[in-house]
């Protein structure tokens, strides 16, 4: 079943077959979610946005045409809307249709403004892509609806527009190029992030907690009654695990974390967590072993964290991670018949595997897996699982 963005945010069955569609958008969601040309439902709450944004953004173009009006005309924006019709090959490939209703005179005196709104919108994206001024392309306040548009991206996402004046005219839309924007209008932004840390305070009448994070930095965060058992039990848990919040990150222009808002999900964490420990590892420094020891590498651990969440499988072991003298990572799995390690260089995203016996230490199998390979992934995790579930019995 289809389902098409509303100018309310929601998302509802195709228009009848009494309203005849017409190509709107047809951008293309470039990164490895979209690779099976199929789009998350949460990155639809970003299509909900644009359409607002192209709503406001077409009341804005009318009134500066019209400056002795007030307000648009009733009806202004009464049959607009954009429907996902259909996911296209090609990374993934919304098509985004608009309804036209037959024999609406009000719609056909209308829809050309949201045509100028979709190209206004466009110019600008591109123009802050390119690092050129956006001051005379749309007014502040309309520059933070931005902040609601693209805001379940992840850093290695992108949306690319291909403007109707040439094939080959790609407008990119990022991280980078959402932030820039909504800084032009506000001190802060807002991104969806999985945050790690103890929960330190918690107060229920405000439903408000504090998180302190693994760097030791304390943020504040507000939860929904949804969330007040697991606020609570996290609470209970302070100095034993760690939790997982999940929601809109507010970050100022240094990036650093003012709040957590829109709270979805707080879930306690395995003590073996492999990204809470990858994060505790970048706050290393050059020397942090006796003096000797190289920092592994910020980006490098940020990679591997990735990899690791979007890789391993949930009924794998987890294992111990350790930090390497030459600034890789060390993972370490251990039976009472064997021993797996792999060490990772950072740099070559390559992985030296030695498996052996722990009575003796012979060595049972050696493998050179390249990590930023997703096979190879799964060949890790299906040795880890061989020997981890022999030891359990049910190998």
């Amino acid at each position: 079943m289809a389902f098409v963005a509303s100018q309310h945010g929601c998302w509802r069955k195709p228009p009848s077959a009494s309203r005849v569609n017409t190509e709107f958008l047809k951008p293309r969601l470039v990164g490895k979610r979209f690779d099976a040309h199929s789009i998350p439902v949460e990155v639809l709450k970003d299509w909900a946005a644009f359409e607002g944004l192209i709503v406001e953004v077409a009341r804005w173009l009318y009134l500066e045409q019209f400056p002795r009006r007030k307000r648009t005309p009733r009806g202004f924006t009464q049959n607009f809307s954009i429907h996902l019709t259909q996911v296209e090959s090609g990374s993934a490939v919304p098509v985004l249709e608009r309804p036209l209703p037959q024999g609406s005179l009000v719609h056909d005196a209308f829809s050309e403004w949201f045509d100028k709104a979709r190209d206004r919108v466009l110019d600008t994206i591109d123009a802050a892509s390119k690092g050129q001024s956006v001051d005379d392309l749309l007014p502040k306040p309309l520059l933070a609806y931005f902040d609601q548009f693209g805001r379940f991206l992840r850093e290695d996402e992108r949306v690319e527009f291909t403007r109707a004046t040439a094939a080959n005219d790609v407008v990119v839309y990022d991280n980078r190029v959402r932030k820039t924007l909504v800084l032009k209008s506000a001190t802060v932004y807002r991104t969806e992030e999985s945050v790690r840390g103890s929960m330190s305070e918690l107060n229920m009448e405000n439903k408000t907690f504090t998180l302190k994070l693994i760097s030791g930095e304390k943020v504040t965060g507000y939860f929904s009654e949804e969330l007040r058992d697991a606020a609570h039990s996290a609470l209970g848990a302070y100095g034993e695990s760690l939790v997982m919040v999940e929601g809109a990150v507010v970050r100022d222009q240094s990036d650093s974390r003012k709040r957590i808002e829109q709270v979805t999900r707080i879930e306690p964490l395995d003590a073996l967590d492999v990204p809470a420990r990858l994060e505790s590892l970048a706050l290393l420094r050059d020397g942090w072993m006796d003096g000797q020891g190289l920092r592994p590498s910020p980006s490098g651990l940020a990679w591997l964290s990735k990899a690791w969440t979007d890789a391993w499988p949930d009924e794998a072991a987890l294992p111990y991670a350790y930090p390497t003298p030459e600034g890789g990572v060390q993972f370490e799995w251990s039976t009472a018949e064997a021993s797996l390690s792999a060490e990772l260089d950072l740099n070559t995203r390559v992985a030296e595997v030695l498996v052996s016996r722990t009575a003796d230490g012979e060595v049972l199998e050696e493998a050179r897996l390249e990590l930023d390979k997703a096979e190879q992934w799964e060949a890790l995790a299906g040795l880890v699982q061989r020997y981890t579930e022999a030891q359990n019995g049910t190998a």
